[in-house]
């Protein structure tokens, strides 16, 4: 039977009769209450009527609290204690209590309230009524929850601070003291309890503690410091910071004090003023001055050591502005003014100060400025040394230093002291520039100041390399004094320029003294004329010649030749040239004849000599003829050049370029080298092919005549590129034009050729034919947002283009219409005429929409038979509903298919968004809109509107809950017997799937089973309920057969049939024990997939049943093909059931006739009445089942 059947019925109203009229006597008191006040049933604790202060205390209107149980109001914690008191006084144990609870706001919240509850009996003792008083008690808690923890704060504060804290009675007694008084002093608060302070104070300190006490209760607060002795017996510095407490009327009533440990403090006070007196005495007696300057920089203090240096009185300088009345008049200027960041920092200068007989003493003073804590100037502190001694020493060394440095200057050479630079071994690793005269200074291109404390590494770099340092670390460690001569030196400040220097050296202390004189032009000149004299002697020595006589015979080879061929000078001598040439060069000689003509000079051919190795190396030749006096040929030099590689490599580029040749002729892609102009020198037959020019006609036009005209730019800018240098490779895609004037899609790679003994350009490119690839990347391209059955867009487009204009409509301010299109009944086209109906009327409808539709409209297949139109930047509603209407009447003209007349529908959901819309969103809307026009009836179209978006909410909410309602375990099955008609006994039940809701109840199978199968969670909840049936069938072998419902969606899950058999397996339930009931339209909707497995579990002795007969499409042809034993007549023939004859009747007479001739279980649903109990028994029905013989329960013990 169908769940829709079983719905809940509510619970009469008749019982509380006699309940209302107790309420009506006390409405009027209750109502004008100030505090909340309800009356409660007192069987199921529900509000019979409430007053408005308890609907205010609760958040609650007063129809909503009416008919709510007190449990589901009242805070979950708080429950199983309540329940206890109301069952105690529903049991007469007593007569009312009271509870301070938590009560639950609809907003999840939460408050305090002090219940009263009375119950009102009869004169029998019958709880009639109920009375509920409620006080808000939520500030009262929250207020004690802030005192405990005000209170915890301060308990814990003082209990854990550093200082301990103590309270004493007017008469000084310890009545508490905190647990830091066993840190400090190391007495527990036990051991000072009940007892006088004076136990810890020492006995010095006694009398200044009275003196606190009477100050204390005198009202007045006390500070002091005292000395304390600890536990250990140890004495310890202590403050004590106290206060009065006083009471309600100004009474001192005890006394509360801080202990603060300041021994440390004490102690470090003590060492301060040792230290300050150690530090007096140390200034009177240094031999120095020390003295204490004020802020205004007179003296305030100074040793008396400055009788002795100055010979002034201390005590006359006291008071007095020294550096004023004291300092020479030139030395003002070298007292430092401390400014900024340096404003506290030592200060440092030398000064002339006055002495008392009136001359002048110099002085290295050192001072800095004091701060107190606040950082304002204390004044000056500071010590002065007298350096008159020091000062006239260095004046004199000043004068010798600068008598010497005038001489070192007035020399013309170069004059540097380098002093060693040691590593912490002591070895030497480089040389310091100490002194040097201004010819050295001029020689390095700095000043001489420049060049004093720079190292020698810094000045010639390389020094090791030149041997330099090793020389100068040579004469240090032996003393030997050094000379060289032309010692080379690179002059970077002169680009390098080479210089030559004599040198030499001596040591002073750990320095060394080092002259030198340049002798650059000296060293040149010897160097020129020597290199005169060689370059002539090795002319003649490697030259290549060969002279011969006027009879064409060598007379002489040079060594040049006689090394580069092998032969030894006696080997040439005698002989003929052409006897050492290659036999195929010889012809090449001719030119040796015309030397003993009239030709002076002549350049010979290139040919093969051979070399003593038995090879052959080409050589080059000129040959120029030798005169005598009288001007007459008496022989001639033949000039032979080795140009052996130079042959070879032209040959091996003259083989590379017919390599080359032959390599782009035969190339699978097109190849082409173009000059400057963009003329092809160099084509292949495979770029012929691509272009279908021949190579004659790419060689007489430029290469952008090829190209398609919407590539000329950018071809154009590149082609400028790559003529400028910018640019040397190039790859990507290229449009060409065909003879034919077809394009061609074309990957090209270019590169830029520049030869280096050429000052031309060339550009090779590589020409790939990719226009097949192009065109299926373009049909890909086009799949991915397209439909291959009807060219429309698909869903992916749909996504794109709604999310684009809605991005539009918010700029502009303007709406986007959706309308969501799902043809009618398209199921049963395609499960009747095929699959291939099925798309030609998919294609036909598609045709018509977009026939229909305008031209700013957009179209696009969603999937199966759903289509989505979007029109975009919408001004009125109206234009949305109009597009509706052309798209039905499209769709519902009549078309032939396979023979049959279609008439196609389709339903249409609509939604319009707003500024916050989002294209999931949108579709979401239309899906519920079209929802609601298929339930209204099929063939029309509805708008979304927000009742529509709340219920969709709903939805979801309630899927959610089934969800959680599966892993808690909230479903259970319920049974409802089958009987046998004419005796009514059991034969058999159908198992009905129930939820009982922790908080909305026993919640409907109407509500909850259509949600369950629309998002598949039906397969779980259908596993739940076999489960329990199969535990049933194994603990209860005394029941019939059990039927199990099956849904569409349990059906179309993979291996459904095998699981069932694992469960019946698992539970070791015997398969004739099971009857699976099945809808026609949903066996109709899986037949493929179906038949075979229902077949199976025929086979195994499973019982099939066809549930709802008669109100599907086929079911004769169903009961044909399927391995069905049993039919289910649908209730809604039932009801119509008439006394006399009718066409339920007889349609009723014919199901059953049809069952009894399949030889099938006819079974009856939805009987209510005997009259239709009677009829369907008189017709020939065997079996039935409805509430007239029980309601679906639980099973009934055996």
């Amino acid at each position: 039977m169908s769940e829709d059947d079983d719905v809940i019925p509510e619970v009469p109203p008749e019982g509380h009769n006699a309940v209302w009229m107790s309420i009506e006597t006390t409405r009027i008191a209750i109502e004008n209450a100030s505090i909340g006040m309800a009356v409660l049933d007192p069987a199921t604790g529900i509000f019979l009527e409430v007053n408005q202060a308890l609907c205010d205390f609760l958040r609650r209107d007063r129809q909503t609290l009416r008919g709510i149980e007190w449990q589901t109001l009242t805070h979950p914690d708080d429950l199983p204690a309540d329940q206890r008191k109301v069952d105690l006084l529903r049991e007469g144990r007593i007569d009312s209590f009271t509870s301070r609870k938590r009560y639950v706001l609809p907003d999840g919240g939460v408050v305090w309230g002090d219940l009263s509850l009375a119950g009102v009996r009869d004169a029998g003792g019958a709880l009639t009524v109920v009375i509920a008083q409620i006080v808000d008690a939520t500030e009262a808690v929250e207020a004690r929850r802030a005192l405990a923890t005000s209170e915890k704060r301060y308990r814990l504060l003082a209990e854990n601070a550093a200082d301990f804290l103590m309270e004493t009675d007017t008469q000084g007694v310890v009545q508490w003291v905190s647990p830091a008084v066993e840190g400090v002093l190391g007495w527990t608060p036990e051991d000072l309890l009940g007892d006088l302070p004076l136990k810890v104070v020492c006995p010095e300190s006694a009398d200044r503690f009275f003196e606190n006490q009477e100050l204390l209760n005198d009202g007045q607060m006390a500070e002091d410091r005292v000395k304390v002795v600890a536990k250990d017996g140890s004495c310890r510095w202590v403050e004590i910071l106290a206060r009065p407490v006083v009471d309600g009327s100004g009474v001192v009533s005890s006394q509360l004090s801080a202990w603060r440990d300041i021994t440390a403090e004490v102690n470090t006070e003590e060492l301060l003023r040792t230290s300050e007196e150690r530090y007096r005495l140390l200034a009177e007696n240094a031999s120095d001055l020390v003295f204490l300057g004020n802020p205004d920089w007179t003296l305030a203090w100074i040793s008396p050591s400055v009788a002795r240096i100055l010979g002034w009185d201390p005590s006359a300088l006291v008071g007095s502005d020294v550096v004023g009345d004291l300092l020479h008049p030139d030395d003002f200027g070298n007292i430092p003014v401390p400014v900024g960041a340096d404003v506290g920092q030592a200060m440092a200068y030398e000064a002339r100060f006055r002495c008392q007989d009136g001359s002048y003493r110099w002085m290295s003073v050192t001072a800095r400025t004091l701060f107190d804590e606040a950082g304002s100037v204390m004044g000056i502190a500071g010590s002065a040394r007298d350096i008159s001694g020091e000062v006239a020493a260095r004046q004199a060394l000043e004068l010798t230093s600068s008598r010497l440095q005038a001489t070192l200057n007035s020399m013309i050479d170069p004059l540097v002291v380098l002093e060693a630079v040691r590593d912490e071994n002591g070895s030497i690793v480089d040389f310091l520039h100490v002194e040097a005269n201004d010819a050295a200074g001029r020689h390095t291109h700095r000043s001489r100041e420049e060049l004093i404390g720079r190292r020698m590494s810094e000045i010639v770099p390389g020094q090791e390399e030149s041997g330099l340092f090793d020389l100068y670390r040579h004469v240090i460690e032996t003393g030997e004094r050094w000379s060289v001569n032309a010692v080379p030196y690179a002059d970077e400040m002169q680009g390098g320029d080479l210089r030559m220097f004599d040198m030499s050296g001596v040591k002073v202390g750990d320095a060394i003294c080092v002259t030198f004189r340049d002798v650059t032009e000296r060293e040149k000149a010897a160097s020129t004329l020597a290199a005169s004299e060689a370059q002539f002697r090795l002319l003649a020595e490697n030259a290549s010649d060969v002279v011969l006589e006027h009879r064409k015979v060598i007379q002489w080879v040079s060594n040049a030749l006689t090394d580069t061929l092998g032969w030894r000078p006696e080997q040439w001598v005698g002989h003929s040239l052409a006897e050492f040439v290659h036999a195929d060069d010889v012809g090449s000689l001719d030119f040796t004849g015309m030397i003993f003509g009239a030709a002076e000079s002549v350049k010979g051919e290139t040919f093969r000599v051979a070399n003593a190795e038995g090879d052959y190396r080409w050589m080059s030749t000129r040959a120029t003829a030798i005169r005598d006096d009288d001007g007459n040929v008496v022989g001639g030099v033949v000039g032979l050049r080795d140009v052996h590689e130079e042959v070879l490599t032209a040959q091996r580029l003259a083989a590379s370029e017919e390599l080359f040749r032959t390599a782009v002729s035969s190339a699978p892609i097109g190849v082409l080298l173009t000059d400057r102009d963009g003329r092809p020198s160099i084509t292949n037959e495979a770029i012929s092919t691509i272009t279908q020019r021949d190579s004659a006609w790419l060689r007489d036009h430029r290469l952008h005549e090829l190209v398609h005209p919407d590539e000329l730019p950018r071809i154009q800018k590149l082609r400028e590129q790559f003529l400028d240098g910018s640019r040397s490779t190039f790859s990507d895609q290229v449009r060409l034009i065909r003879a034919d004037g077809s394009t061609a899609w074309t990957k090209v790679a270019a590169v830029r050729l520049h030869p280096r003994d050429s000052d031309s350009a060339f550009l090779l490119l590589q020409v790939e034919d990719v226009t097949a690839e192009r065109e299926a990347q373009e049909a890909l391209a086009f799949q991915a947002f397209h439909d291959s059955l009807t060219g429309l867009q698909n869903r992916s487009w749909i996504m794109q283009m709604l999310a684009q204009d809605l991005q539009d409509a918010k700029i502009l301010r303007k709406n986007v219409g959706v309308l969501f299109i799902d043809l009618d009944n398209f199921k049963v086209v395609n499960d009747s005429l095929g699959h291939i109906a099925g798309d030609q009327v998919l294609t036909e409808v598609s045709r018509r929409i977009a026939g229909c539709l305008h031209p700013r409209e957009r179209l696009g297949r969603f999937g199966g038979d759903e289509f989505v139109v979007i029109v975009p930047e919408i001004d009125d509603v109206m234009d949305v509903e109009r597009t509706a209407e052309r798209i039905d009447a499209a769709i519902r003209q009549d078309f032939e298919i396979q023979g049959h007349r279609i008439v196609p529908t389709g339903s249409i959901g609509i939604a319009v968004s707003d500024g916050s819309s989002t294209a999931d969103g949108l579709l979401r809307d239309t899906d519920a809109a079209l929802f609601q026009a298929k339930s209204a009836g099929r063939g029309r179209w509805h708008f979304f509107d927000q009742e529509m978006h709340a219920r969709a909410i709903d939805r979801l909410t309630l899927e959610s809950e089934i969800r959680r309602g599966l892993d808690a375990g909230e479903f259970f099955a319920v049974y409802q017997p089958v009987v046998r008609l004419r005796d009514r006994s059991v034969i058999g039940y159908e198992a009905l799937v129930r939820w009982q809701h922790p908080v909305r109840g026993l919640v409907s199978p109407a509500d909850f089973l259509p949600v369950a199968e629309e998002s598949g969670l039906i397969v779980g909840l259908g596993q739940q309920v076999l489960d329990q049936v199969c535990a049933t069938l194994r603990d209860r072998h005394d029941l019939g057969p059990i039927s199990v419902n099956v849904s569409a969606v349990q059906l179309a899950s993979r291996d459904w049939a095998q699981g069932l058999l694992r469960t019946l397996d698992a539970y070791s339930v015997k398969p004739e024990q099971v009857v699976v009931e099945v809808t026609e339209t949903a066996v109709l909707s899986q037949l493929d997939s179906t038949g075979e497995d229902l077949f199976n579990l025929r086979d195994l002795g499973v019982g099939v049943h066809v549930d709802d007969f008669g109100t599907g499409f086929s079911s004769i042809s169903l009961l044909r093909d399927l391995p069905v034993t049993g039919l289910k007549l649908d209730r809604s023939f039932v009801q119509s059931l008439t006394s006399d004859d009718s066409q339920a009747n007889a349609l009723s007479a014919g199901v059953v006739g049809l069952a009894h001739g399949l030889h099938l279980r006819g079974i009856a649903e939805g009987i209510e009445t005997e009259q239709q109990w009677a009829t369907l028994l008189a017709q020939g029905w065997e079996y039935g089942q409805g509430y007239l013989f029980g309601r679906p329960e639980p099973l009934p013990d055996r």
